[in-house]
């Protein structure tokens, strides 16, 4: 059985999520390992799969604002394996990096939205306002039977989501120096750099140029969007990695930007 600490490291849930071969738009039962973890924190889950996506909803609370943490699990294909230096599929941590496909976009991103999400109604079980996750298996397809189902049900059933923080990768040089903000900065661009600067010491640059797939469709449902996620330099290539010590930063940016935008002193 795994200890309290390596429960709540995003480290060891990246590593779980990065061993199932989750090319798009299979997710492996990547959702299903997300899904138990985040019932036990206290979250009511719903499963929304569309034809071959899976997608998943969870929530914690009934008040505005709703904030949503948005992801994907499924993976481009890793290429020609003789290309990687450790199997893609294989999980390795060396030197201080994670490889492995999809470790930065975006299943180590992906842990740590969780982990922080599972470390907040940990410690704020009556916060204000709700927290979401909304997490599908097609973003690197078309999104939209991943995203654009989940929002198309919430739709229906007429609940509004006030804010998005989608845990692509941004970051270029060091982490979390540039975010992706929609054409709306709000309440949670502003608590977003706030933690930034509390947390790594540094500000951040806010950029609209690129990203932004199933983000632009949460803000035609009328979301404030925002992206954070790991470095960039490596998805989609061979030999796919992050630093081991940035997934656990970000989950701390991630924390600290919930406790400032749900108000909790």
């Amino acid at each position: 059985m795994p200890t309290i600490a390596e429960h709540r490291s995003p480290a060891a849930l990246a590593v779980e999520l990065l061993a199932r071969h989750s090319i798009s738009p299979n997710d492996a039962g990547c959702q299903e390992v997300l899904r138990r973890r985040l019932v036990k924190a206290g979250f009511m889950t719903e499963v929304l799969n569309l034809k071959r996506v899976n997608n998943l909803w969870a929530c914690h609370g009934t008040r505005a604002p709703l904030v949503v943490l948005a992801g994907h699990t499924d993976v481009v294909p890793p290429g020609p394996i003789e290309d990687w230096k450790h199997d893609p599929f294989s999980q390795k941590i060396v030197e201080g990096y994670l490889y492995g496909r999809g470790a930065a976009d975006m299943k180590g991103g992906l842990a740590s939205l969780t982990i922080a999400a599972e470390n907040f109604i940990t410690k704020h079980p009556d916060h204000a306002g709700s927290l979401a996750m909304a997490v599908t298996s097609d973003e690197e397809l078309s999104a939209r039977i991943g995203t654009g189902h989940v929002l198309r049900f919430l739709e229906k059933r007429g609940v509004q989501i006030h804010h998005a923080l989608i845990a692509e990768p941004t970051s270029h040089h060091s982490l979390a120096d540039e975010i992706k903000v929609g054409s709306k900065p709000g309440a949670l661009t502003k608590a977003l750099t706030t933690a930034i600067t509390e947390t790594v010491g540094a500000e951040t640059k806010m950029s609209c140029e690129g990203g932004m797939s199933s983000g632009l469709l949460f803000q035609k449902h009328g979301a404030e969007i925002v992206e954070l996620g790991l470095s960039k330099a490596t998805i989609h290539a061979a030999n796919e990695c992050v630093k081991v010590k940035d997934l656990f930063m970000l989950t701390a940016i991630y924390e600290r930007t919930l406790e400032i935008l749900l108000k909790v002193a």
